[in-house]
């Protein structure tokens, strides 16, 4: 019953989520109570006051001769007539004592409201034929349809099923031979009929409209707020991943990270505890953005956990390799793949072992301020099989004063006022042209660069790293 019930007021909702349609019908069954409780508390109050004035006048009309008469003429109707209200009254304390013990709820009282709305428009109908006046007819039902669809929460749909009793019994009586009309004005009658659910039928359509209009912006808007709220925690966890600047020994770590959302698909991942031992450093960039591409993000970093964890003396190349089976047996069937970067910097050798797997080339910036370019050596991860995939490291030098640039594509793609992309041309002059930062400044220098370069807001997540080899090792 419930189900049947929330598939009738949210007939409107249909669009929106599952969790609104349970609010707006939750919301509905609360003010249908207490506009019901209202309605028909009102039309009792207004009843009985009609009632007991009723009587009074009845009782004052016979004891109360008219002048010239000896006693007061007997009343034929007004007792029916009072009748007929007292039942009438009778049924709207019983249906508001029954909506305020919460007897009826949901689909029951829905069709409480239906019974009463029949049931006082039934009495409407049939007094002009009982001879009692004054009497309404399809006037009163018109009122009390009105007065009905101004209070109670109504789709029109439901506002226009009690019209469907009312104007068959309109129908029956003005064809049955207690109608003393003649037929034209009958038929002229049963025609019109159907207007006198007009303005209860418009009146249930605006509000209804308004009201899941209100609805909608209240539950979006507090949904957004719950969203960001969420954001603002998922992005403090992300960003917990991320391993802290090494500014400490031989071998330093800093970064600076730009993402386009809250969250996003860049991530550094960077291992080795010695101060003075090799140090290994992974850039990944995934594809997508937002909360897809940081949960991604989530899993790539619980399997290089578990590599080096179990290798603690593992390669770039073969890092690369065991990468791409991971991504290419989970994320490539979901259409998600990523690059990296991966390099293994023996500050005791002077050398840095590197593989890149489609990523943006890195660069090493000498303490001359000259430029080496470290292109990618493999495709990206996770497009082909690990038969078909051939990391192939390469190996360079990296002394004392000597940097490691590497950077996300969110970097190179930013577009200029000129709707031209910054390139790795345009990127690589800005590196040259830079006066050398003190250690740890290229990643917001670089960040900075970018932001000045690009019109308007960024189109993807940018991460700048920098590894770096001190001329003085000790702090």
């Amino acid at each position: 019953m419930a189900a049947r019930y929330h598939a009738k007021v949210t007939s409107a909702a249909r669009p929106y989520t599952s969790d609104f349609s349970i609010e707006f019908e939750a919301e509905t069954q609360r003010l249908l109570r207490r506009r019901f409780l209202w309605f028909s508390g009102i039309l009792s109050a207004f009843k009985g006051a009609v009632l007991v004035l009723g009587v009074v006048l009845l009782v004052h009309g016979l004891r109360t001769p008219p002048p010239g008469a000896e006693h007061p003429p007997a009343p034929e109707r007004e007792p029916l007539g009072l009748a007929l209200q007292a039942l009438s009254l009778g049924v709207y304390l019983t249906c508001f004592w029954r909506a305020r013990r919460g007897i009826d709820r949901g689909e029951a009282l829905l069709r409480l409201t239906y019974f009463l709305v029949v049931a006082d428009g039934v009495l409407s109908i049939a007094t002009p034929y009982m001879g009692v006046r004054p009497s309404l007819g399809l006037i009163g039902v018109m009122l009390i349809h009105f007065g009905a669809s101004c209070f109670l929460p109504w789709t029109p749909v439901q506002a226009a099923r009690p019209l469907v009793p009312l104007l068959l019994v309109s129908t029956l009586l003005a064809l049955s031979p207690i109608d003393t009309s003649d037929f034209g004005t009958r038929i002229e009658v049963i025609a019109l009929s159907p207007l006198v659910g007009a303005p209860g039928l418009l009146m249930c359509w605006l509000r209804h409209s308004q009201r899941v209009k209100q609805a909608t912006f209240r539950f979006l808007e507090r949904r957004y707020g719950e969203v960001r709220r969420e954001l603002i925690d998922a992005r403090r966890l992300h960003e917990s991943l991320f391993p802290a600047p090494i500014t400490r020994g031989r071998v330093r770590v800093a970064y600076a990270y730009a993402p386009m959302q809250q969250i996003g698909g860049d991530f550094l991942f960077v291992h080795g505890e010695a101060e003075d031992g090799p140090l290994d450093v992974v850039v990944l960039d995934v594809t997508g953005h937002g909360i897809a591409a940081a949960l991604t993000v989530n899993r790539i970093w619980g399997e290089l956990q578990r590599i080096y964890a179990e290798q603690p003396g593992v390669g770039p190349g073969e890092v690369m390799r065991l990468l791409n089976r991971y991504a290419h047996l989970t994320l490539a069937r979901h259409s998600v793949y990523l690059t990296a970067f991966c390099m293994r910097v023996d500050p005791a050798g002077d050398r840095v072992e590197y593989c890149s797997a489609g990523h943006p080339p890195a660069f090493i910036r000498a303490a001359n301020g000259t430029l080496h370019e470290l292109e990618s050596t493999t495709l990206v991860l996770g497009v082909c099989a690990d038969k078909d995939f051939h990391p192939e490291p390469g190996s360079t030098r990296l002394g004392a004063g000597e940097t490691v640039i590497v950077y996300t594509d969110g970097a190179i793609e930013a577009m200029g006022m000129d709707g031209r992309c910054m390139g790795i041309d345009v990127f690589r002059r800005v590196l040259a042209g830079m006066q050398r930062p003190e250690i740890g400044g290229w990643p917001g220098r670089v960040i900075e660069a970018v932001e000045h370069y690009r019109d308007g807001p960024p189109t993807d997540d940018t991460l700048v790293v920098e590894v770096s080899r001190p001329l003085v090792a000790a702090d």
